[in-house]
């Protein structure tokens, strides 16, 4: 995807943790890369999960 296609594109912004930065931990190539990026990684799904909790009023 060019960046032109991405900035046109309608998705919803939460599509953006699945497209990249979920994938992100896996590219880590040091051992402090690797534990810093699965620190972050369970944060992020923390989020996803709150966010569709909230966004699905089963607050």
């Amino acid at each position: 995807m060019t960046k032109d296609e991405y900035r046109k594109n309608n998705d919803p912004s939460l599509n953006h943790f699945y497209e990249k930065l979920l994938k992100l931990k896996d590219l880590m190539n040091t051992n402090a890369a690797k534990q810093e990026a699965e620190v972050r990684h369970r944060y992020m799904e923390q989020f996803i999960e709150q966010f569709m909790k909230e966004w699905n009023a089963q607050i």
